[in-house]
């Protein structure tokens, strides 16, 4: 693979995981400065503005991806219109959102949390501009403006705890420190980026292309998040902080995929206008990608489970370990599903996504409302597995229906003599977690960035300009 492109995957994965430790970082000082149940609630806040954020994003980033790699010269107004739509839709979303925290329960305490959580939404028009650092591949400023963010956030939450603030402000500065950064991105882009008054017939046509996906993304927000409500409505905020203890960390590991994704729509959809082939070869690289980093990531995070949440939480949660063990498989499929997901976009079948989608929500909810009964904060686990997994299943064998091609290849192998490695390292280091913590994600980084550069990647060079 040529450099810029290794690059703009390195700067993506190496900004995930920068963010992804100082996100540990701060649920660390969070979880120990807030009660459980107040960690409950900023848990719950979160996946409230979660569940909201499809509705302002409404599946516009990825539609506007493709159509400005398909007609570059309208890229200006296909950016103007994006911003313009999402605008509308965040007030929209806030004021729904602050009903359904009236909705949830009656402490006045948790509404308040979740309606200034809620303002994040107002982040997503802002965040349009990630669509035009794509599109010409300047990743680099992509990942610095989100260690940037990561860390301003993470910084002032820091002071707070140190000066005995409130649930309030912290929830209020880490939204605004998003916002602020996001700022700063198109202070960047504005030399090169002129706003332009949207013209109806335009949004028409992009909100027409963008609302299966965006009903796709809809549905999956509240089947990501669906748990964590009903977790608030059957038991309490405890078991929202314990089961929302190891989603955070699933969340931290499920930002790479898409990272990846976002490097390769561009590529895949200039392929598949190249040909076949051409498009089922980055198929299956970005597949081996995505395995080389998610199986170790999961054989890892399962031995340690325990030692983690303690690490992190503290032993006050460890409900939550092994809610982690079933989180993180869950999170392998998450990593293939995304790639699935994005193909079936690029062949304009993004209709199947929301049906997808819509079969795994009410199948999640289905079996969340029968196995939290049964197991609790493990049973909403379990739900998530089995769903992910039959996920996975679905959009695999639509994108082989389609378009005739399979994610297996002999670069599979790969993967497996990595896993092997990975194995044997924690068997041999059980009694020393750090150092095989260090063999583990030292060999798998080694593995990765040396697979980005392999010869295998060669032919993937002429799909990384703009045509």
């Amino acid at each position: 693979m040529s450099r810029s492109l290794s690059f703009e995957i390195a700067a993506q994965v190496g900004s995930r995981i920068i963010c992804s430790l100082m996100g540990l970082v701060l649920i660390t000082q969070l979880s120990r400065y807030l009660s459980i149940d107040d960690f409950g609630i900023y848990t719950l806040a979160f996946s409230v503005l979660a569940f909201f954020s499809p509705v302002v994003e409404i599946g516009m980033n990825t539609i506007a991806i493709r159509e400005i790699a398909r007609n570059p010269e309208q890229s200006e107004a296909i950016l103007s219109s994006v911003i313009s739509v999402k605008l509308v839709m965040a007030m929209i979303a806030w004021v729904v959102a602050s009903f359904f925290a009236i909705w949830l329960g009656t402490d006045t305490h948790q509404q308040i949390v979740i309606v200034l959580t809620s303002l994040g939404l107002f982040n997503l028009a802002l965040n349009s501009f990630d669509i035009w650092l794509v599109i010409h591949h300047r990743m680099i400023i992509w990942g610095a403006a989100q260690v940037l963010a990561g860390l301003l956030g993470l910084v002032l939450t820091l002071l707070l705890i140190w000066a005995g603030w409130s649930l309030y402000t912290i929830v209020l500065v880490q939204v605004g420190a998003v916002g602020l950064v996001y700022g700063w991105v198109w202070l960047r882009v504005r030399g090169e980026f002129q706003f332009q008054w949207p013209k109806f017939q335009m949004v028409r046509v992009i909100v027409r292309e963008s609302l299966p996906q965006g009903i796709a993304s809809l549905i999956t927000a509240y089947y990501f998040n669906i748990d964590m409500i009903m977790l608030a409505k059957m038991i309490n905020t405890e078991g929202v902080a314990f089961y929302g203890a190891a989603y955070r960390l699933l969340g931290l590991m499920v930002f790479v995929p898409h990272a990846i994704m976002m490097s390769f729509m561009p590529l895949m959809t200039r392929a598949l206008k190249a040909g076949e082939k051409p498009f089922e070869q980055l198929f299956r690289y970005a597949f081996q990608l995505m395995m080389y980093l998610s199986i170790p990531i999961a054989m890892w995070s399962s031995w340690f489970a325990e030692d983690i949440i303690g690490w992190i939480y503290t032993d006050a949660y460890a409900p939550a370990a092994p809610v982690l063990i079933l989180l993180v498989w869950a999170g392998v499929g998450v990593f293939a599903s995304h790639l699935s997901g994005y193909a079936l976009v690029i062949l304009n079948r993004q209709e199947l996504g929301m049906f997808i989608s819509a079969a795994s929500l009410g199948l999640n909810v289905m079996l969340n409302l029968w196995m939290i009964r049964i197991w609790g904060i493990r049973g909403a686990a379990v739900a998530t597995l089995v769903t992910e997994t039959l996920v996975v299943i679905a959009g695999y064998l639509l994108c082989f229906y389609y378009a005739r091609i399979l994610p297996f290849s002999s670069l599979l192998f790969r993967s497996v003599v990595l896993a092997t490695v990975v194995a044997l390292i924690l068997n041999a280091g059980r009694e020393n977690v750090v150092f095989s913590t260090f063999l583990v994600f030292g060999s798998v980084g080694f593995s990765f960035f040396y697979f980005l550069r392999s010869k295998d990647s060669v032919l993937l060079n002429e799909f990384l300009e703009t045509k």
